[in-house]
């Protein structure tokens, strides 16, 4: 279980780490407004990035601890916020156009990092059920 369980959470902190790395430079929202305001999509940005900053530490925790079920109960909360990553450019208000950056970029982005981390934090809870 240890070394299982330390190369998962090495590979969810490295796919969270450049999720938010990625939302915050490449793949990020549309820029400022002229007036100097941002669009809608700037907030999905940034719960994005706070969400990938949460499941890294989530990680980390877990590579540091022992305890099986604390574990477990990091990996499901970490599952849980890949999804809300997965739903989130869905469920909240972008841009209109679908041409424009949060549509064409972030959000496929944001797709592509939380089926990652979900299919990730998966695997782990099937090793981890399994060494209980």
């Amino acid at each position: 279980m240890k070394k299982t369980n330390t190369i998962l959470s090495v590979l969810i902190s490295i796919v969270a780490v450049l999720m938010v790395i990625g939302v915050s430079t490449v793949f990020s929202a549309c820029g400022p407004k002229d007036d100097g305001s941002y669009m809608h999509c700037h907030m999905v940005q940034l719960i994005a990035a706070c969400l990938g900053i949460c499941i890294a530490c989530f990680s980390i925790i877990s590579f540091f601890t022992k305890n099986k079920t604390f574990v477990l109960i990091l990996r499901v909360v970490s599952m849980i916020m890949a999804v809300i990553t997965i739903i989130l450019p869905f469920a909240m208000k972008m841009c209109m156009m679908n041409t424009m950056q949060c549509h064409s970029v972030m959000k496929p982005f944001l797709l592509v990092a939380g089926i990652i981390m979900i299919i990730l934090s998966a695997i782990s809870l099937v090793t981890i059920s399994k060494d209980r």
